[in-house]
C-alpha cells in the first residue's frame, strides 16, 4: 500500500468532476467525513490511485520533485500545476515536465539520438531503466545510432558536386532555394551539369540554411547580417558590407560562380556589390576590390509580380489589394536580371497568374509560390545553358541635355520627350535621341566635346534596349501640337514602358495595349482585351498626370469619339499575356534569308527585297514592290516561315502566315506592332491612284492563296491594267 502525504489535494478527474480537499490518509482506510457518498469516495480514491500509479507511484515524479528540503514528496496537485509554495516545475503537457535535469547524472543524454528531452517524463523513465538495466540501455543506444545512420543515408539526397557553379542568397525559409537544389539533384536534373557551391543568408535564423545541410554532402553556408556586421565593425558603411558580401559570393577557391541566384534575398543589391561582381555601374569611382572578376557574374532575382508592377516588398499582398479594388485582373511572377533599380532588370521569364473571385490571400500566395518554384528553375537553366545571355548591369546616365533654341539645357531624367526634341544623354554610352520632327541642323549645335564622344543615334520609335536602360526603361513621347484631342497608346516594348501620342483615330488603337484619350469632354481609359496588368496600371497613372478624373470605358463608348471605327482587333492578343518578353519581341528578317534578325520597325522594310516578320502569334512575308518577280526569294521566305511556325511550345497555336505584296496599305495588326507608324509610307510607295481621293487598297493573301498564285506560270506577255495588284510571283512592269 502506497502512502500519500497530501496537505492539499484538489484537481479534476477526466470527466471534469471536482475532487474535494481531503486530509492526509491511507488509501483503503476509513475516509474522513465528507458530504459525498461512500461510493463516490471509493471512485475518487480509485482514480487518484490510478493517476498516481500512472506517474510512478510514491517514488515516481512526485517524490522526485521534492524541492523544500523536508524529505517529503511534493503533492501531486502541486506537481500538475497547483499552488504549492515550492517552485512550480510547469504544467503537464505532452510527455510532461518532471524534475530538473541534473548535470551530475552519469549518462549524457544530449549526445544520444532519439532520447527524450532532459527533464521530461520520458527522460525520467529512461534514467530509471539505465540504473536498473544498464545492458539493455546500452543495446538500445547502439540500435538508435545504427537506425539514425541508416535513416540519414536513406533520406538525404545526393547533390551534384560538379558542373557549373551556382551561389544562392536567401533570407527566409528558402523554398525557392529548395526548388533550385532539387533541380540539380537526381539522375535527370532540370538544371543539368550544375552544382550549388554556397548558400549565403543575411539572417541567422533563416530555415534555408538548414535546407542546405539536408543534402549529402552538405552545402557550405555562411551568415552575413548587416546589423551584426556594423555592430562588430564600428564605422563601417553599407558599401563595406556589400564588398564583404561580394567576397563571400566569389569564395576563396579561385573559381568564379557561373550564376548568382537571389532566392528571397531581402536586401537591395547596391551598385557597390554589382561593381565588385564585374558589372558596369554609374559609380564615378568604383571601390577598390581585388577579387573583381574580368567578366561580369550573371545575377538573377525572383519577383512575384509582372514587369513594372508592384516593385519592391509585399508584391503579392499589394496585387491582391489591387484586385479587390478592381484595378487588375491578374498578377504574375518574373525572373529578371539584377540591376541597381529594384526589380527593374530585364525580364528573363514571365508567367502571369490569374486572381480568382472570392479567393483568399493565402490561396493566392500558395499558387504564386508554386509558380515561383517552377520559374526560378527554368530561368537558371536558361542562363547556365547560354540560351539567355546576361550582360553587365547597365548604369544610369550622369546627365541629360536637351536642345532648346540652339542651346543645350541640362534637364533631369526625362519623363516626356516631344517629337521635335533632341536629347543628349551622357553616360557610359553616349546617346543622341532624335524626335521624328527634330531639326535637321541639330548636328551644327554640337560642341567640340560632344563631337569627340561618337554618340549612338537613337530615332523616335526605333530606340534600342540600351537606350531604354539608360533612361530608366520608361519613355513618354508627345506631339508638339496644340490639338485639344489627344490619344496615347500604352504598351510594353520588350521590358520598357512606352507611352506614345498617336493620331486621334480608331486605327491607332490595338487590342493588345491600353489607351488614354484626352478630350475637352474628359479623360477616357480603354483596355484592349490583350492588355496586361502592367499596361493597365500605367495607363491609369498616366491619365492621373493629365487630369484629376478619368473614366474606364468599353470599346463601343471609346469608338464613339472617332469618325472611323476600325482598329487592330487582334483576337490573338487575348493570349499575349501568357507570352514571355522574348516571345513578345517582334523580329524582322530583311532580307528573309538573314540569320540574325533585328527588332521590327517599319522604316527597315525595303521595297527591293523580300522580308519576314515573326510576331510569334502571326507571321508576315512582305514582298517589296521591286522584288515581286523574284520567285526564288519569295518561295524561300515562305518555306522559312513555315519551318519557323512550328513552335517548340505546343501550348501556343501554330501562327498563321500572311503574304503582303507591296504596294499595299499596312494591315492594322502589323501596324500595331510598330511604334514608328509614320514610316508606313514605305508600304504604299509607288501605288498608282487615279486621283487623290481614290482609296488605298490592301494587297494581303493567306498562305494557301499565295502558294496557289506562285504555282501559276509568271506573266510575261500581258501588261495588266492595274500594276498595284499583280499575282504573287508576277514581275512588275513599272
Amino acid at each position: 500500500m502506497y502512502l500519500i502525504d497530501h496537505t492539499h489535494f484538489s484537481t479534476r478527474d477526466t470527466k471534469g468532476e471536482t475532487w474535494r480537499r481531503s486530509t492526509p490518509s491511507v488509501f483503503g482506510s476509513k475516509p474522513c467525513a465528507m458530504s459525498e457518498s461512500d461510493t463516490n469516495l471509493a471512485s475518487m480514491r480509485s482514480r487518484a490511485e490510478a493517476l498516481l500509479a500512472r506517474y510512478g507511484g510514491q517514488n515516481g515524479p512526485t517524490g522526485h520533485a521534492a524541492v523544500n528540503g523536508s524529505g517529503e514528496p511534493q503533492s501531486l496537485s502541486s506537481f500538475i500545476g497547483g499552488k504549492a509554495k515550492a517552485p512550480r516545475l510547469g504544467k503537464l503537457t505532452g510527455d510532461g515536465r518532471t524534475s530538473s535535469y541534473h548535470e551530475s547524472d552519469a549518462v549524457s543524454y544530449k549526445e544520444l539520438p532519439g532520447l527524450a528531452k532532459p527533464g521530461s517524463m520520458a527522460s525520467f523513465m529512461e534514467q530509471r531503466e539505465r540504473a536498473m538495466f544498464p545492458e539493455v540501455a546500452e543495446a538500445k543506444d547502439q540500435a538508435r545510432v545504427v537506425q539514425a545512420d541508416a535513416k540519414t543515408e536513406a533520406t538525404l539526397p545526393k547533390r551534384s558536386t560538379s558542373g557549373k557553379r551556382i551561389v544562392v542568397l536567401i533570407s527566409g525559409s528558402g523554398s525557392n532555394f529548395q526548388a533550385v537544389l532539387d533541380a540539380t539533384c537526381g539522375a535527370s536534373p532540370a538544371i543539368p551539369d550544375a552544382q550549388i557551391v554556397r548558400v549565403i543568408s543575411n539572417r541567422m535564423k533563416a530555415f534555408g540554411l538548414q535546407r542546405a545541410k539536408n543534402v549529402d554532402p552538405p552545402i557550405p553556408t555562411s551568415v552575413h547580417s548587416l546589423k551584426t556586421y556594423q555592430t562588430r565593425n564600428p564605422g563601417k558603411t553599407r558599401d563595406d558590407y556589400d564588398l564583404v558580401l561580394a567576397e563571400r559570393v566569389l569564395g576563396d577557391d579561385g573559381h568564379v560562380p557561373d550564376l548568382v541566384v537571389l532566392a528571397g534575398f531581402m536586401h537591395i543589391v547596391s551598385e557597390t556589390f554589382l561593381s565588385a561582381m564585374g558589372h558596369a555601374t554609374s559609380l564615378t569611382a568604383p571601390p577598390a576590390f581585388a577579387k573583381r572578376p574580368a567578366r561580369p557574374v550573371p545575377i538573377i532575382n525572383l519577383h512575384p509580380a509582372l514587369p513594372g508592377a508592384f516593385d519592391g516588398a509585399n508584391a503579392i499582398e499589394r496585387a491582391y489589394d489591387a484586385f479587390q479594388a478592381g484595378d487588375i485582373e491578374r498578377t504574375g511572377v518574373m525572373v529578371h536580371e539584377v540591376v541597381a533599380e529594384v526589380d527593374r532588370g530585364a525580364p528573363i521569364l514571365v508567367r502571369p497568374v490569374p486572381i480568382y473571385k472570392d479567393e483568399s490571400l493565402d490561396a493566392l500566395e500558395t499558387r504564386m509560390h508554386s509558380v515561383e518554384h517552377e520559374l526560378i528553375v527554368e530561368a537558371a537553366a536558361k542562363v547556365l545553358s547560354g540560351e539567355y545571355i546576361i550582360t553587365a548591369a547597365s548604369c544610369a546616365p550622369t546627365s541629360f541635355l536637351r536642345l532648346v533654341h540652339s542651346s543645350w539645357v541640362a534637364v533631369p531624367q526625362p519623363l516626356v520627350l516631344y517629337d521635335t526634341d533632341v536629347l543628349w544623354v551622357n553616360g557610359p554610352t553616349t546617346f543622341v535621341w532624335l524626335g521624328r520632327a527634330a531639326p535637321a541642323t541639330w548636328e551644327v549645335q554640337l560642341t567640340d566635346d560632344m563631337r569627340s564622344q561618337h554618340a549612338q543615334i537613337e530615332h523616335q520609335g526605333r530606340e534600342s534596349p540600351d537606350f531604354f536602360n539608360a533612361i530608366g526603361k520608361t519613355l513618354v513621347t508627345q506631339q508638339n501640337t496644340t490639338s485639344p484631342q489627344r490619344l496615347f497608346l500604352v504598351r510594353l516594348d520588350q521590358d520598357a514602358l512606352c507611352i506614345d501620342e498617336v493620331a486621334f483615330k480608331a486605327q491607332s488603337l490595338c487590342s493588345a495595349f491600353s489607351a488614354v484619350a484626352h478630350t475637352p469632354q474628359g479623360l477616357w481609359i480603354w483596355h484592349g482585351i490583350g492588355s496586361d496588368d502592367a499596361q493597365r496600371r500605367h495607363a491609369v497613372e498616366w491619365s492621373r498626370s493629365l487630369g484629376p478624373a478619368h473614366k474606364v470605358v468599353e470599346t463601343s463608348e471609346l469608338l464613339s469619339l472617332f469618325k472611323d471605327k476600325e482598329f487592330a482587333d487582334g483576337w490573338h492578343h487575348r493570349r499575349r499575356p501568357s507570352l514571355t518578353m522574348a516571345q513578345r519581341s517582334v523580329q524582322l528578317y530583311s532580307p528573309a534569308s538573314v540569320k540574325v534578325p533585328t527588332r521590327f520597325h517599319l522604316a527597315d522594310i525595303k521595297t527591293n527585297t523580300v522580308s519576314l516578320v515573326d510576331a510569334y502569334l502571326e507571321m508576315y512575308v512582305i514582298i517589296g514592290a521591286y522584288a515581286r518577280g523574284d520567285r526564288d526569294a519569295i518561295e524561300a521566305a515562305i518555306s522559312r516561315a513555315e519551318r519557323m511556325a512550328v513552335r517548340e511550345d505546343p501550348s501556343h497555336m501554330k501562327p498563321p502566315i500572311h503574304v503582303i505584296v507591296l504596294p499595299s496599305i499596312v494591315p492594322f495588326d502589323l501596324l500595331s506592332l510598330a511604334r514608328d507608324t509614320w514610316n508606313a509610307s514605305v508600304f504604299t510607295e509607288g501605288m498608282e491612284t487615279d486621283d487623290d481621293t481614290s482609296p488605298l487598297l490592301m494587297n494581303l493573301h493567306a498562305l494557301a492563296e499565295a502558294q496557289r498564285q506562285l504555282a501559276q506560270a509568271p506573266q510575261t506577255s500581258t501588261h495588266p491594267t492595274n500594276q498595284n495588284f499583280l499575282p504573287v510571283g508576277a514581275p512588275s512592269f513599272m
